[in-house]
C-alpha cells in the first residue's frame, strides 16, 4: 500500500519539529551554561561623578573615595603665590598609597616623589609609594616640574582601606598650571568594590562585551552565518 504524500510530509514535518525542539533546547543549556562562565569579574566598580576645582596655593580637597564620610586622601596646594606653588596628595589613613611615576629632585623636603599621571587603561596598581605628601606638581614663577603640567583627563591611582582589605581606585583629574599658581578639576572617582582586585584608569563598569567569545551576542552571530 502507497502511503499518501501528505501522511508522508506529516511524519517529515513531525521528525524536523522534534529535531528543531531539541537543538533548541541544548542550544538553551548551553547558552545558559556559557553565560554563567562569562559573567564579568569586574562589575563591582563604584564610579562617582564629580565636578570640583581646587588648586595651590591655599586649597584642600577632602577625597572620599567610597562616600562614607570619611577622607581617604587629601589634595592640598602650597606655596605663596608669588614665586611658587605646589599640590601634593596626602594620605589620611594606614595603607593608603599613591601610584607614581618618578622621584623628584629638588628643595621640597619629604615631597620626593611625583603622582603618576595615568592613561585611560592603565593598570592600578603600579608603582605604590605608601608615604604622604605625593606631589601632583610644581609651578615656579617661569617654569612647571612634574607630569601634571596643562593635562586634560588623566588619571590618579590610588590604594586605600575600607574595613580594614585593600582596594584600588582611580580619580580622573585635569591640571591648568600658570607661573606660581595651579588649578585642578576632578570630574569623576571610582574604586574596584572587589579587595585585592585591579581597576583600569578610567573604568566604570566590568560588564562583557558582546563579541566576547561564549558570550550570547557572539553565539547568534555565529548562528547567524
Amino acid at each position: 500500500m502507497k502511503r499518501s504524500p501528505r501522511r508522508k510530509s506529516s511524519v517529515i514535518a513531525e521528525s524536523l519539529n522534534k529535531g528543531l525542539n531539541y537543538y533548541a533546547l541544548a542550544a538553551s543549556a548551553a547558552g545558559v551554561t556559557l553565560l554563567s562562565l562569562s559573567q564579568p569579574a569586574n562589575a563591582e566598580v563604584i564610579f562617582t561623578p564629580a565636578n570640583i576645582t581646587t588648586g595651590a596655593p591655599g586649597s584642600t580637597f577632602n577625597l572620599d573615595l567610597n562616600n562614607d564620610g570619611i577622607p581617604d586622601f587629601t589634595i592640598k596646594g602650597y606655596g605663596d603665590g608669588v614665586y611658587n606653588a605646589f599640590m601634593a596628595i596626602n594620605v589620611t589613613g594606614a595603607g593608603e598609597a599613591i601610584q607614581f611615576v618618578k622621584t623628584c629632585v629638588g628643595t621640597l623636603g619629604t615631597y620626593c616623589s611625583y603622582a603618576a599621571a595615568l592613561n585611560q587603561g592603565d593598570k592600578i596598581p603600579g608603582k605604590l609609594l605608601n608615604t604622604d605628601g605625593v606631589i601632583i606638581e610644581v609651578a615656579n614663577a617661569n617654569a612647571y616640574k612634574g607630569v601634571w603640567s596643562n593635562v586634560q583627563n588623566h588619571f590618579l591611582g590610588l590604594k586605600f582601606k575600607i574595613s580594614g582589605q585593600t582596594h584600588y581606585a582611580w580619580v580622573r583629574m585635569s591640571v591648568r598650571a600658570q607661573p606660581a599658581n595651579l588649578k585642578a578639576h576632578i570630574s569623576g572617582y571610582a574604586y574596584e568594590n572587589t579587595p585585592n582586585k585591579a581597576i583600569l584608569a578610567g573604568q566604570r563598569t566590568g560588564a562583557a562585551d558582546a563579541s566576547t567569545p561564549g558570550s550570547l551576542g557572539a553565539l547568534a552571530r555565529g548562528a547567524a552565518k
